[in-house]
């Protein structure tokens, strides 16, 4: 009976080549053993193979380095040339031919008659303060309420409107120079009284007067006291403005009275300092410590910015009836720097309402020229010999000044 074949028992490969017999739990063993082998083939194969998708590494390029070349020695570059000039070739000029010289002029060859009608114009010195740009004052709204109007060029009447009542003297004309072939107008004397208008001077008195405002938006309240004072052929006026913190600003004009009205000697405004104008009747001009020009001409009836209140009220005082409404009467005016021709035009009579109370007096309107922005109003008490009752300068842009009259007092 043959022998039966005994199956053999599962064998498996270790790691050093050599068969082994494991019993039935290390078949699990080896076949992990298979599966991490297998895992670690297929790792060390693609570490082997590069990524088809990995760029390969670049190898550094072999770079060659030039030394430069010694710098060649500096020539001026030549001058550009214009593309699109074309260059020309330019011959010189031909020598100038000799003229003969000429035969000297005879005793009998009449000398060349002078042009007649056609004299050298003498120099004029222009007045260059009038000309120049009114000077910018050191506070807007002070300089509206102190000087009461703000400083304007000079006021020309409109075409067609009357004349008006020029109380600014021969200067005034003197000031246009006449033509070469004219002789000049000559000057009125002091003895022709029958052009000078009446004058009324009003008494002694002290003014008090409630100002309110508005400046850039803001609003503000002030007090302002204007003093007139004629004693013995001489006045004195003095204005003084004052507001909370905003400081104070004071005017004075001195001088002698006539049968003309007020002659104004010396003029002075004072804010922060003190600028001066000294009126020299002599040489008709007047004298200025501060300004574009030194000096200004002016004529025997000029005023300065305060006595021309209290003359325009001395001339209304005088004769109502000479200056019905649309009248104009004009004053040559200085200022601290400069001289202005001022034109008030007679409104008509109103009644003011005002802290001293109802108040009966004559509208008068500063004239300015065409296309300014100021409107300057002057209120003069008819009771009152015809002095300042109230003063309203106002803008198109909403700044304003207005002083109503609260007290009235006899020094």
């Amino acid at each position: 009976m043959p022998a039966q074949k005994i199956p053999a028992a599962p064998r498996c490969r270790g790691a050093g080549g050599h068969d082994s017999i494991a019993p039935m739990p290390a078949r699990l063993l080896c076949l992990l053993t298979a599966v991490v082998l297998a895992a670690h083939l297929l790792v060390l194969r693609g570490l082997a193979l590069p990524p088809a998708a990995a760029p390969q590494a670049e190898r550094p390029a072999l770079r060659t380095r030039v030394l430069p070349s010694p710098p060649a020695p500096a020539t001026a570059p030549p001058p550009p040339v214009a593309a699109t000039a074309p260059v020309r070739r330019v011959r010189p000029a031909p020598a100038p031919r000799r003229q003969p010289p000429r035969p000297a002029a005879t005793a009998t060859t009449p000398p060349a008659a002078p042009a007649v009608g056609m004299p050298a114009p003498a120099p004029v010195d222009a007045p260059a303060d009038l000309a120049a740009p009114p000077a910018a004052d050191e506070s807007d709204w002070l300089a509206q309420v102190a000087a009461n109007t703000l400083p304007a060029p000079g006021t020309q009447a409109a075409a067609g409107d009357p004349a008006p009542h020029d109380h600014s003297g021969p200067a005034q004309a003197a000031s246009t120079p006449a033509p070469p072939d004219t002789a000049p107008a000559p000057a009125p004397t002091p003895a022709d009284s029958a052009a000078t208008p009446p004058v009324a001077i009003p008494p002694a008195a002290v003014l008090s007067f409630e100002a309110r405002g508005r400046v850039k938006g803001f609003d503000y309240r002030a007090s302002a006291e204007l003093s007139w004072l004629p004693e013995g052929g001489h006045y004195l006026a003095r204005q003084k403005v004052s507001a909370f913190l905003l400081g104070s600003r004071s005017q004075e004009s001195t001088g002698t009275l006539g049968a003309a009205g007020l002659r104004p000697q010396r003029f002075v405004d004072q804010f922060r300092s003190a600028r001066t104008a000294q009126f020299d009747y002599a040489s008709h001009e007047v004298r200025f410590s501060d300004g574009a020009s030194a000096t200004a001409p002016i004529g025997d009836g000029a005023q300065d910015r305060l006595s021309v209140f209290f003359q325009l009220g001395a001339l209304l005082a005088a004769d109502p009836a000479r200056y019905p409404p649309g009248t104009r009467i004009a004053f040559e005016t200085v200022g601290a720097r400069r001289v202005d021709r001022w034109v008030f035009s007679v409104q008509g009579p109103e009644r003011l309402d005002l802290p001293l109370g109802p108040t009966a007096a004559l509208k008068l309107q500063r004239v300015h020229d065409e296309g300014s922005d100021q409107k300057d109003e002057l209120w003069l008490g008819t009771e009152l010999h015809y002095l300042p009752v109230r003063i309203r300068l106002a803008q198109d842009h909403g700044d304003f000044a207005d002083l109503s009259l609260a007290s009235h007092e006899t020094p």
